[in-house]
């Protein structure tokens, strides 16, 4: 499995930072057919040949994502569209 890691700092409260990752599942899950679950400041991502997480401690974000053999050619392609879409909906 290729191996994604995506970190940030944001400023905001770590709610007001899980919602704005909210707002964008919808997203996220018409491109890449991932679904979200959370668990307080913490979500697994699911999705066909994507598994990871999503954790926030206080303003920092990490995203890890596990991507399958057969997508792993993409995940430079993948890994620049997560951090443009956090970029835009974290600013």
């Amino acid at each position: 499995m290729s191996k994604i890691l995506i970190q940030r700092n944001i400023s905001g409260s770590s709610e007001e930072i899980k919602q704005r990752i909210a707002d964008i599942e919808p997203k996220l899950s018409a491109k890449y057919n991932v679904k979200l679950t959370w668990q307080d400041m913490q979500a697994n991502l699911k999705g066909p040949g994507v598994n990871g997480k999503v954790r926030i401690e206080g303003n920092h974000v990490q995203l890890e994502i596990k991507l399958s053999l057969m997508l792993r050619p993409l995940a430079r392609k993948i890994k620049e569209s997560l951090e443009r879409s956090l970029d835009k909906a974290l600013g």
